[in-house]
């Protein structure tokens, strides 16, 4: 699977499909390039070399996000290759997945450490269906 360029410093990248409840679902991560060079990698698929390499190309991960209770299947691996990155967790996730030791637990306000190019808003429409939204910044590139 490529990386394909989103925006000035926004990737996507297609992964494997999951099943859950024996429904296939697609996967799909997203990587921004923060102001401070470093990168944010937002809902992690399966890690393989190819994938590790190509994102190195694009610089240092220093932040890895589980944007809900279902997007964190491969948060644990990508943690295990950036062990320095930090790593967020939806609201919840941090029971689910007490094997992960996070840096924080996600809101409804953008961190501190990407403030400046990434808001976050926290949906809760449903008791099983909270997720995170992030907003990029796009018009810092523009300037």
């Amino acid at each position: 699977m490529s990386l394909d360029e989103f925006g000035d410093n926004i990737w996507i990248m297609a992964g494997e499909r999951v099943k859950m409840l024996s429904i296939p679902f697609s996967t799909r991560m997203t990587i921004a390039r923060l102001a401070n060079d470093s990168l944010w990698l937002h809902s992690p698929i399966a890690i393989t070399p190819e994938r590790v390499a190509q994102i190195n190309r694009l610089g240092t991960v220093e932040h890895i996000v589980a944007p809900n209770l279902l997007h964190h299947l491969f948060v644990g691996n990508w943690s295990q290759e950036y062990p320095k990155a930090k790593l967020w967790a939806a609201p919840g996730l941090e029971t689910r997945r007490k094997d992960l030791d996070f840096a924080g637990i996600l809101q409804d306000h953008a961190e501190a450490d990407w403030a400046s190019d990434i808001e976050n808003l926290f949906f809760r429409a449903a008791r099983y269906y909270r997720k995170l939204y992030f907003f990029i910044n796009l018009l810092r590139h523009l300037s």
